[in-house]
């Protein structure tokens, strides 16, 4: 069954202000109000931990591996 997981890398420059729990509750209403889309999980990363190619696009294949595998540097919630 297929699954709609969003990844989403954190600016360093709001990490210490960020409510984990609020900002991911936000991102899940926004995104049904907006699109109908039910999120499965978000899943918020540390700044520069995002795979990327060496001319700076996302590597999704490689991201879905490290989610699946419980690999991503996730924040603390």
């Amino acid at each position: 069954e297929d699954k709609l997981v969003l990844v989403q890398e954190v600016q360093r420059q709001f990490l210490r202000k960020l409510n984990p729990k609020e900002a991911i509750a936000a991102i899940q209403a926004s995104l049904m109000k907006n699109f109908g889309l039910r999120l499965y999980q978000v899943v918020l990363i540390k700044p520069g931990s995002l795979p990327k190619t060496s001319s700076g696009k996302i590597q999704h294949y490689q991201c879905r591996i490290n989610f699946l595998a419980h690999q991503l540097s996730e924040i603390d919630q």
